[in-house]
């Protein structure tokens, strides 16, 4: 365990005109909201990258620190019931309330939400419905980017409902794995 490195930086593989400077933040909109959380990654150069622009959106404080920072902790804590766990983290653009600004002066688009979509696979068949489902589960959440209160399941809906809601195909290699119908049963498990 490396701990939060802190290592506030530029990513060396985009150039710097098309990344956020942020050093010490988005200044009066909020908070540098990870999209990979620097506690998911504990070997000291990959926690770096956390921090990078690249991994950082302007994400309302409240809703960091409180409700997302709630459901990252669930996510590391489900790993273990899996072989393996994916993680999409994102977030969407359309309704922004508008521009935050760098430490450069740069601007950059406010998220409306941020979504998570998990599809865990268990060989031993133990979790939720994965045995009826060829060792696959999933769920998805979606959170408005605002000082939102409740638990993070108050947030959650099937995979293809934030399929729905944001516009992507996620898991797209998962029905020539498992086969259409059982595909169509994970992501519309709850």
């Amino acid at each position: 365990s490396c701990g939060r490195s802190e290592a506030w930086g530029l990513d060396p593989k985009v150039p710097e005109q098309y990344q956020p400077v942020l050093f010490s933040g988005y200044g009066v909109f909020g908070q540098r909201g990870h999209q990979i959380p620097s506690a998911d990654r504990q070997i000291l150069a990959y926690n770096r990258e956390t921090f990078y622009g690249t991994n950082m959106t302007p994400q309302n404080g409240t809703l960091n620190t409180g409700v997302w920072s709630e459901l990252e902790n669930y996510v590391r804590a489900r790993c273990a019931s899996f072989d393996t766990l994916y993680v999409v983290t994102g977030c969407t653009v359309d309704g922004s309330r508008g521009k935050a600004y760098d430490n450069v002066g740069k601007a950059v688009t406010i998220p409306s939400g941020y979504y998570k979509a998990l599809l865990g696979y268990s060989s031993k068949s133990t979790i939720g419905k994965t045995g009826s489902q060829g060792g696959y589960t999933g769920v998805a959440f979606y959170m408005p980017n605002e000082g939102i209160s409740g638990k993070y399941m108050d947030y959650s809906m099937t995979i293809s409902e934030l399929e729905a809601k944001v516009g992507v195909d996620f898991f797209v290699n998962l029905p020539a794995v498992i086969g259409a119908s059982n595909a169509n049963k994970v992501q519309t498990s709850e």
